[in-house]
């Protein structure tokens, strides 16, 4: 679980730590190495991100 506060609440975000990940880009796949990924309880706003990563996580 990874905390997150933001303006408008305090939540526990579920989150992974991993060895090793990609995301699909318009050039193809990006590998981002060891990571951790927290998911979200609903899409941003733009509707299109589910999801946060990053080495800041860990």
């Amino acid at each position: 679980m990874i905390p997150c506060n933001t303006a408008a609440q305090h939540a526990l975000l579920p989150g992974f730590a991993v060895a090793d990940i990609s995301t699909i880009t318009e050039t193809g796949m990006q590998s981002l190495g060891r990571t951790a990924v927290a998911f979200c309880p609903q899409p941003f706003q733009s509707g299109e991100y589910e999801a946060l990563y990053g080495s800041d996580f860990l």
